[in-house]
């Protein structure tokens, strides 16, 4: 039977998900997934963006889905399935025709941060160990919709071309590359569209199903973000979770964005992230 109240980790790109999804991972209640694109886009792999609806929901893809996710939930040993994929974010209302019983968790960061942080990601790439694991994955029959990004990845990695677009994909991704922004542009837009409408998608499901908490929260305080979290989720082993924060959040880098992004691009960036940082309680 299908678990009927799965955990959904939600966050853009560079925004704590990794930590976080690490750290579920020590917990022996659940069985926790890592990025598993591929069952969530059965059925809906040539897409040309990530956002999905309760319109793209049929039987079948809804039947494959919650197999799929209940075989990892026994082979793991947990009695719960948690996950987290950062194109989630634009995938909300998919996921609760799905599983109208998910908890999701939503961790935001400052834009800004992630402005920085995806940076660093596109100029280094990433690494091919990284993407024949996800192709590895990857049923036969979505290859088609996979391998040209999945190569071209590859391609940028053996030249040394620094990547023109890394992260979750909203709608217009494409027409952002082809009108010339700068690369800051386009990363501001990618974060603003990611994280606008899981925030605003999220909240209509009412505070039963969504809980909100800040990145900068999380390095700062985790015990009680931790606690609050865990309460929320309702999970066990808290005090296994909190160690875990408490041990290894680093706090100094919350601000790095602060003497690493310069003024220009700030300003270059400020129409299109300023909004959507109000919207989840920054200040510019």
């Amino acid at each position: 039977m299908a678990d009927a109240h799965p955990i959904i980790l939600l966050g853009t790109h560079r925004s704590g998900t990794t930590w976080m999804g690490q750290a579920l991972r020590q917990l022996p209640e659940l069985s926790f997934v890592h990025e598993p694109r591929h069952i969530w886009t059965f059925g809906n792999g040539f897409k040309p963006d990530d956002a999905l609806t309760e319109h793209d929901v049929t039987p079948r893809i809804a039947r494959h889905i919650r197999r799929e996710f209940d075989k990892i939930v026994v082979d793991r040993g947990g009695r719960r399935l948690a996950e987290k994929t950062p194109s989630n974010c634009l995938r909300v209302r998919f996921i609760n025709a799905i599983y109208p019983g998910a908890k999701f968790a939503m961790i935001v960061r400052d834009g800004r941060s992630v402005l920085r942080s995806t940076g660093e990601i596109l100029d280094s790439g990433v690494r091919t160990q990284r993407v024949w694991k996800r192709a590895r994955q990857t049923p036969i029959s979505q290859w088609p919709a996979q391998v040209p990004a999945a190569m071209s990845t590859v391609m940028r990695r053996i030249t040394r071309t620094p990547l023109n677009y890394w992260g979750p994909r909203p709608p217009g991704w494409r027409d952002w590359l082809k009108g010339g922004d700068p690369r800051a542009v386009v990363l501001a837009k990618q974060w603003s569209g990611t994280v606008t409408p899981a925030w605003r998608e999220g909240h209509s499901l009412g505070p039963d199903r969504f809980f909100v908490f800040k990145y900068e929260d999380l390095c700062h305080a985790p015990e009680p973000t931790l606690r609050r979290l865990c309460a929320f989720w309702g999970l066990e082993d808290e005090d296994k979770l909190v160690e875990l924060g408490v041990q290894s959040l680093d706090a100094s880098r919350v601000s790095k964005w602060r003497s690493e992004v310069d003024t220009e691009t700030l300003e270059l960036v400020r129409p299109h992230m300023e909004p959507a940082l109000k919207e989840l309680g920054y200040e510019w």
